[in-house]
């Protein structure tokens, strides 16, 4: 309503209009900006998810490295000892 007093004061912007195209614009306008506000919010709800799913896909992927480097450093490890009795064995 506020959009549409001003609309209709200023002769400028006016251009020879009535009250209520006045008004109707003004509401037209309010409409836009409502579209275009949910739009915004729809867009960065969107971002945000995918921002979410590929950090989640990320941390997942990083656990599962953990856990196989983990997995290997044990075999390595048991490797190691056996090589180390096995060579301490033909030493004697």
């Amino acid at each position: 309503m506020k959009d549409a007093h001003r609309l209709y004061n200023n002769d400028f912007q006016r251009r020879g209009r009535s009250w209520s195209e006045c008004l109707r614009a003004a509401w037209s306008w309010e409409r836009d900006a409502v579209k275009v506000f949910e739009e915004k919010a729809a867009r960065l709800d969107a971002m945000i998810a995918a921002s979410w799913k590929a950090h989640n896909e990320r941390k997942e992927a990083k656990t599962n490295e953990n856990w196989y480097k983990g997995i290997d450093s044990l075999f390595l490890m048991q490797w190691d000892m056996e090589e180390v009795t096995i060579s301490i064995v033909v030493t004697n």
